[in-house]
């Protein structure tokens, strides 16, 4: 691997100790991928603080950072944590030795000079406007498709450990999406023939998502077929979806997304590798795998935010709720970066929220236990993604919908469905 004079200068440990120990990690990565070189990067988000299932090698890492005294050398944004260190009522299961664990972490991430912005939806935060053709170091599954589909920035799908070598180091390895000819698409899937009612419908990107994911695995999809803008939330929902059901990293919405004006463009002129027409059944059966409850199912609770919701987004439930009543019968969470909840307590909708018992989490996702105060509970979510990982991480009962169902089900106790995917609903 060529490397320069720089990086040869922080390998050698003249730089430091903190950059010799992470340029150690982003050299043997590379070589392990082939990369000819590394590259320079301008930002990156950091997962080390999520360390479910790293058990103590996340803290020891950690805290070997913190004694060689690491500082981030490019803007550096923060990933979920394992607690919601600004609500530490809301952390029900948590021992006080997980929960000060944690902190701990998240706060040498930020002595580090990372940003405290604690959101597996960066790309939401004003400072991660990424441009087209920048080349960051995203960790989190549903940012990393929002990089490089969206925005057109580059970046791979990266985790523990090299997210934080790189956002020392300033480099991270010359491969894979970094590579202008491995952003080309592969499968192609094409959506002009579902029922236009279905493509106005939030909760159709958070189950075409999850369908396309199944089927593409770690190819770049191509979407073809929309004649409409895509907001930026049914984006996020679609992309996170893809990402979690599979591998992916990058797609392309014709039209739309920067690097495909056109289905050539999308695909580098080629042939793609397949064609895949997706039918309504497909989409229904999808949702009902994902939604296990049944109508008038009486529910535990609704899980709204994963990703974390927008700004938007905790509008529109601020907005529904004062449409249709405070006196929910269940337990709401809604989960938001702390910027979010500032906006929010700004406007006035967090103190309605915490009058009416509505519970706000920060700094993590609620499908991960300890927010939640038992396993295997009877829960409604927004989230395709939070469908899929609740039953493996909390044993939950889950049934997904459109926020305004997710509401109306909170408000009476039980499931609504009133804005679902059906074929009926055609």
């Amino acid at each position: 691997m060529k490397l320069s004079p720089e990086e040869s200068y922080m390998l050698s440990g003249e730089a430091g100790p903190a950059k010799q120990f992470a340029m150690n990690i982003i050299v043997s990565v590379g070589k392990a991928l082939g990369a000819p070189c590394l590259q320079e990067i301008t930002a990156a988000h950091v997962v080390d603080t999520l360390m479910t299932g790293t058990g103590e090698t996340g803290p020891d890492f950690a805290r070997a950072l913190a004694k060689k005294g690491a500082k981030v050398a490019v803007p550096t944004t923060i990933n979920v944590g394992n607690v919601d260190a600004k609500h530490r009522c809301l952390n029900v299961p948590t021992s006080e030795h997980d929960f000060e664990t944690s902190r701990e972490v998240m706060r040498i991430f930020q002595e580090m000079g990372c940003s405290p912005t604690y959101t597996c939806a960066p790309f939401q935060e004003p400072e991660n406007q990424l441009q087209f053709g920048e080349h960051v170091a995203w960790g989190e599954s549903s940012a990393v498709p929002y990089a490089n589909s969206v925005f057109g920035a580059r970046t791979n799908r990266y985790g523990h450990f090299i997210t934080s070598a790189a956002a020392i180091t300033g480099r991270i390895p010359f491969s894979g999406l970094h590579c202008e000819e491995n952003r080309r698409g592969q499968i192609v899937f094409n959506v002009d023939h579902l029922p236009k009612k279905w493509l106005e419908n939030s909760l159709f990107y958070h189950i075409f998502g999850y369908q396309v994911g199944k089927i593409a695995g770690e190819r770049i999809p191509v979407i073809s077929g929309f004649d409409h803008d895509i907001s930026k939330d049914n984006l996020k929902a679609f992309g996170a979806a893809a990402a979690t059901s599979g591998g992916i990293s990058m797609y392309h919405i014709v039209g739309l997304t920067p690097e495909a004006p056109t289905l050539q463009d999308a695909l580098h002129g080629e042939a793609p590798e397949e064609i895949v027409k997706i039918e309504t059944g497909d989409l229904t059966q999808t949702y009902k795998e994902l939604s296990i409850n049944e109508r008038g199912t009486p529910l535990d609770a609704i899980c709204l935010g994963a990703p974390h919701l927008s700004v938007d987004e905790v509008g529109k439930v601020y907005e529904i709720l004062d449409q249709i009543g405070w006196n929910l019968q269940v337990p709401l969470y809604i989960s938001m970066s702390r910027r979010t909840l500032e906006i929010a307590e700004r406007r006035g909708w967090a103190e309605k929220f915490n009058e009416a018992g509505v519970k706000i989490v920060v700094d993590r996702c609620v499908y991960f236990p300890g927010i939640l105060w038992n396993d295997g509970l009877t829960i409604m979510t927004d989230s395709a993604k939070w469908a899929h990982y609740a039953p493996r991480c909390i044993s939950a009962k889950v049934t997904v919908g459109t926020l305004a169902d997710c509401i109306s089900s909170g408000k009476k106790g039980h499931v609504v469905m009133e804005n679902g995917l059906e074929e009926d609903a055609v």
